[in-house]
């Protein structure tokens, strides 16, 4: 069950995740905030129905990726 706070990747767009940070299931409409690019965060609104929760594994990826950012930021 998706609430505030949980973690969730969009089932419509590949490059959209982040957490909730406003939810209403009865308007099927949550907000979640995510990283644009390193620490700069952007809101955006969804319906919840596009929405899933993340799991492990897909958490972990995302901390991988944003490691290689930051390692390829730190080249340049």
């Amino acid at each position: 069950m998706i609430k505030v706070g949980t973690n969730v990747k969009s089932k419509i767009h590949d490059d959209l995740n982040g957490h909730v940070v406003i939810c209403e299931p009865i308007n099927n409409y949550a907000v979640i905030m995510t990283d644009i690019i390193d620490y700069e965060m952007m809101t955006v609104e969804c319906f919840l129905s596009d929405l899933e929760e993340l799991t492990p594994f897909d958490i972990k990826k995302m901390e991988i990726m944003k490691q290689v950012r930051e390692m390829d930021y730190c080249k340049n």
